[in-house]
C-alpha cells in the first residue's frame, strides 16, 4: 500500500511541474509580445498620445521622420521587395513600384494613428483657402495651379486675378506660399515683369531630377494682339503704351499694403483695353529667399524672379494653356490650344481652325519646339454658333502600352481622350469617354501604381436661362486598365450643386503619398483640396461605366 500512495505521490509531483513549466513558457511568449510592440512602436506615437503636435520642437519632427524612414527600410527588408515591379497588363492590374509600397506603408501608418483618435472625423479630403476675394481689393480671382517643392515642405500657389472681372487691363499673376501643407497662405505677390497685354492661366514646372536640384518656372500666356476698346479714351491708352508714353507703367498696378494687394488701376479696370484670352506663351524663373535674412529678420518678400523668357510667339492666332506639364525620361511636354477671340477684338486673325497641340522639351526645359500636331474634331457639330472645341488639355503618361493619352474639356457633354505613340509628337483622333464634362476644365494624372485620375465636375451641362451655367459636383473619377473603363466620382472634392455658382477649374498635381487639387469658386476665391493616401482611391465605391455614356 505504501508503495502505490508513494507512486501515485510521485505522479501528482510530475504533473504539477509541467503545468508550472507550461504556465511560465506561457508568461514568458507574452512578456516578448509586449516587448516587441513597444519595440517596434514608433516614438511618435507616444509623443502624439501626451502631447499635442503643436508643442512638439523641430528636433523631435526631424527625429520622427528619421524614425518613419528607418521604419519604411526596414519594412522593405523584412517583405524582400524589388524596385519596379510591374503587376500590370490588359487585365488592369496595378503596379508594384517603390511609391506605391511606400505609400501603402504610409497609409497603415496613418490608419494605426487614427485609432489614438477619439473623434470621428473624415480626413480623407482636407480643405482650406487659398486665397479669399476682395472686392476692394482682388474681387476676381481664377485659374490657380498648385505644386508642392522640397519634398512637400513647401507649396506654390498661383492664379490669374483682376479688381472686378476677367479680361480687364489690370488682370495680372498673383503667387503665395505656404510652409504647414496648405493651412495658410502667405499675402499674394504679383509677378512682375508685364509691358503690355493681360496674363493668363499659370502653371508651374520645375526641373529637378532626383537629388538634383533644378529651377523653377512660371509658365503663362500674356495677351499682346487682340483687345476690345468702347471708347477713344482706351484707344489713347493702347496707342501711348505702343510708342511707350503711357502714364503709368503696367507693372506698378498692383501695390503691397498691410491690407494686402491694392489695385491702383481704376482706370484700367473701368476703361479698357479689355483682353480676350491668350496670347504668347511665356515664362519666368523663380526663387525662395530665405525666410529670415541677414540680420535675423523675418523676409516679408522671399520671392526673386528671372528675365521672362519667350516660348511660343502668339502669331495670327493666340495660343492658351491651362494644366501642368508633363515630364518624361527623355521629354518635356506642355499642352496648349489656339483660340480665335469669341467676341469683338482689335487684331484680325486669319480664318483658320483652333486645334489643340503640345509643345516639346529634348533639353529638360531650357527650350521648346512646336509639334506639328493638330488635336481637332473630325467634324464641327456645333449648330448654335457654340465652339467646337478641345481645350485645356491635361497630359498623363506613359501608360501599360507606352502611349500617352491626353484628356480634353469639350462642348459636347463628356471629357474627350487622344492618344500619342510617340513621346507627343503626333496624336490620334480624340474620341469620347464616358466621363461627364458640362464644358469645363478637367485635370488628370497617371498614378505610380498604374491607376488613372481624373478631376473634373461629374454632371450634364446645366444652364438657366436667367442665372446663367451652374457647374459642382468636382469629383474624382479613376480607371485601373489605362482608361478602358471607369469608376465615376468615387470621391467628391464638393459635392453641392448651387444654381449660377462655379465649382471648377481643377488643378490636380502628387505630393508624396496625397493628392493636392487647386480650384476655383465663383465669387469666393481659390481653394485648396488634400486628398489624402491615393494608394487605395480605385477601393472607393463609384458608378462603374464601361460604356460610352454620352454620344453626341
Amino acid at each position: 500500500r505504501r508503495r502505490r500512495k508513494n507512486g501515485r505521490g510521485s505522479h501528482q509531483t510530475r504533473e504539477k511541474r509541467r503545468m508550472r513549466l507550461a504556465l511560465l513558457f506561457i508568461a514568458s511568449l507574452s512578456c516578448v509580445t509586449i516587448l516587441s510592440r513597444i519595440w517596434t512602436t514608433p516614438k511618435v506615437e507616444f509623443i502624439e498620445e501626451f502631447r499635442g503636435d503643436d508643442e512638439r520642437t523641430e528636433e523631435e519632427e526631424e527625429e520622427e521622420d528619421d524614425i518613419n524612414a528607418r521604419e519604411w527600410s526596414l519594412h522593405r527588408a523584412e517583405t524582400n521587395e524589388d524596385d519596379g515591379e510591374d503587376l500590370g497588363g490588359r487585365n488592369g492590374r496595378l503596379r508594384r513600384t517603390p511609391e506605391t509600397r511606400k505609400c501603402t506603408f504610409v497609409q497603415q501608418q496613418r490608419q494605426r494613428e487614427d485609432q489614438h483618435e477619439s473623434e470621428e472625423k473624415d480626413e480623407r479630403v482636407q480643405k482650406s483657402w487659398i486665397f479669399r476675394t476682395n472686392a476692394k481689393r482682388l474681387g476676381y480671382v481664377h485659374m490657380a495651379s498648385i505644386m508642392p517643392i522640397e519634398n512637400g515642405k513647401i507649396l506654390l500657389a498661383a492664379w490669374q486675378g483682376a479688381h472686378k472681372v476677367e479680361g480687364t487691363d489690370d488682370q495680372s499673376v498673383f503667387v503665395s506660399k505656404s510652409v504647414d501643407g496648405g493651412e495658410k497662405w502667405t499675402k499674394p505677390r504679383v509677378v512682375p515683369g508685364r509691358t503690355f497685354g493681360v496674363r493668363w492661366a499659370p502653371t508651374f514646372f520645375s526641373s529637378s531630377s532626383g537629388s538634383n536640384e533644378g529651377e523653377t518656372y512660371l509658365f503663362y500666356a500674356e495677351s499682346e494682339q487682340c483687345w476690345h476698346c468702347e471708347s477713344n479714351e482706351c484707344e489713347d491708352i493702347v496707342r501711348k503704351r505702343k510708342n511707350g508714353s503711357e502714364e503709368e507703367d503696367v507693372s506698378t498696378y498692383w501695390d503691397d499694403s498691410k491690407e494686402g494687394i491694392v489695385s491702383k488701376a481704376k482706370k484700367a479696370a473701368s476703361v479698357g483695353p479689355w483682353w480676350r484670352p491668350g496670347g504668347n506663351i511665356k515664362r519666368v524663373s523663380i526663387r525662395l529667399n530665405d525666410i529670415e535674412d541677414d540680420d535675423g529678420d523675418i523676409n516679408d518678400d522671399p520671392w526673386t524672379f528671372g528675365e521672362e523668357e519667350m516660348i511660343l510667339n502668339e502669331e495670327a492666332v493666340p495660343k492658351v494653356i491651362g494644366n501642368p506639364l508633363l515630364k518624361l525620361d527623355d521629354a518635356i511636354l506642355l499642352p496648349f490650344w489656339r483660340e480665335h477671340p469669341r467676341a469683338d477684338a482689335k487684331c484680325q486673325p486669319r480664318k483658320a481652325s483652333d486645334y489643340a497641340s503640345v509643345l516639346h522639351s529634348l533639353d529638360n526645359g531650357y527650350t521648346f519646339h512646336e509639334t506639328h500636331a493638330k488635336i481637332e474634331h473630325r467634324k464641327n457639330k456645333m449648330k448654335d454658333g457654340k465652339p467646337d472645341w478641345l481645350i485645356e488639355g491635361s497630359i498623363v503618361g506613359p501608360l501599360r502600352d507606352g502611349r500617352l493619352a491626353q484628356f480634353f474639356r469639350t462642348s459636347r457633354g463628356a471629357i474627350y481622350v487622344s492618344h500619342s505613340a510617340d513621346n507627343g509628337e503626333s496624336w490620334d483622333t480624340p474620341h469620347a469617354t464616358p466621363l461627364q464634362n458640362p464644358n469645363s476644365k478637367v485635370s488628370a494624372v497617371l498614378l505610380p501604381n498604374g491607376v488613372v485620375v481624373v478631376c473634373h465636375n461629374a454632371h450634364a451641362f446645366m444652364k438657366h436661362p436667367r442665372i446663367g451655367v451652374t457647374r459642382g459636383k468636382l469629383a474624382l473619377s479613376v480607371s485601373t486598365d489605362d482608361g478602358k473603363t471607369w469608376k465615376e466620382a468615387v470621391l467628391f472634392i464638393e459635392d453641392t450643386l448651387e444654381p449660377g455658382k462655379h465649382i471648377h477649374y481643377p488643378t490636380m498635381v502628387i505630393d508624396g503619398c496625397d493628392l493636392r487639387i487647386s480650384y476655383s469658386v465663383s465669387g469666393e476665391g481659390v481653394k485648396l483640396a488634400t486628398v489624402k493616401d491615393w494608394v487605395s482611391l480605385h477601393e472607393v465605391g463609384g458608378d462603374s461605366i464601361d460604356e460610352q455614356r454620352v454620344v453626341y
